[in-house]
């Protein structure tokens, strides 16, 4: 990539358009964060942002997303040329772009309209993974679209079965984020984590645990599951993972006992890598349901 890279520092004001979208794509992928490069594709992006079809502005708005570089002008040429060519957008698109916004922070209000405006109407299109980084994108820099976050509800219920474990938690974060408490698609979501909680990593079991504590939905059979799977995998888990366990059974006050101690035991051995709120979250969760 070294040798990629001083080649490509050299001639990019040569690339063409779907040139700069693999070569910023290729490089974050692997992440390699190559300063001068990213810098020289900052302005050939911006003077061939017309050019750009539709895959290379969601490579290049992927690509500066995963890097975690915010450059206003870069931004506001790809929202420009993305806002003319949106009705050539697929499902995935348009989550992708909807994602790289939400990573960087960056609420473009105009773009994000449309995306949302957009998507609805493809949601029938939309597969599992479309949809739930669609809802991530839009919840996690906090607009609460609520015809959109219907539409990904009954696009989600339609096709379940279909959602891997990252899905359905992120599905059920996003939700909650935004206090809507969607019945019929929390009722599936729990049913089919369930069934498939052996799949889910240790993050995905508190995101899930959090969702439904945030949205005060007590689920007993989901929190036996989400109890014993945890037991099993507390080697794994980590101070802010158990912190959060801990905390989202006492808000629904659900008393368990084998899974409290085994965090207890767990925190002890590592206070040390407890942050102030994970300290204030597990204590909070042990006073509330008088667990010594």
């Amino acid at each position: 990539m070294q040798a990629i890279s001083s080649r490509s520092l050299a001639t990019c004001r040569h690339f063409d358009a779907q040139n700069l979208g693999n070569t910023a794509w290729s490089f974050a992928k692997v992440l390699v964060p190559d300063e001068p490069v990213m810098h020289g594709a900052f302005a050939q992006c911006i003077e061939k942002s017309g050019q750009f079809g539709v895959q290379e502005l969601v490579n290049i708005a992927w690509s500066f997303a995963r890097f975690g570089i915010v450059d206003l002008p870069l931004l506001n040429a790809i929202s420009a040329a993305s806002l003319k060519r949106l009705s050539e957008f697929e499902p995935r698109d348009l989550s992708n772009m909807a994602w790289s916004l939400s990573l960087l922070g960056v609420r473009d209000w105009p773009l994000l309209t449309a995306i949302s405006s957009a998507a609805q109407p493809l949601i029938e299109r939309a597969d599992p993974q479309a949809l739930s980084m669609t809802a991530w994108a839009f919840a996690s820099i906090g607009i609460s679209d609520k015809p959109l976050m219907a539409a990904i509800a009954a696009g989600s219920l339609k096709q379940i079965l279909k959602f891997d474990a990252q899905g359905l938690s992120i599905t059920a974060w996003s939700f909650a984020a935004l206090s809507l408490a969607h019945e019929p698609l929390l009722d599936a979501i729990s049913k089919e984590s369930i069934f498939r909680l052996a799949d889910f990593q240790s993050q995905n079991l508190t995101n899930l645990a959090w969702s439904f504590a945030v949205l005060m939905r007590f689920d007993k059979p989901l929190l036996e599951s989400l109890s014993s799977e945890v037991l099993r995998k507390m080697p794994e888990s980590d101070s802010q993972d158990l912190s959060l366990m801990a905390w989202s059974f006492a808000a629904l006050s659900y008393h368990d006992p084998p899974l409290l101690n085994a965090i207890s035991g767990w925190s002890q051995k590592n206070i040390l890598d407890f942050k102030p709120n994970e300290l204030s979250n597990t204590a909070w969760a042990f006073a509330t349901v008088h667990q010594p």
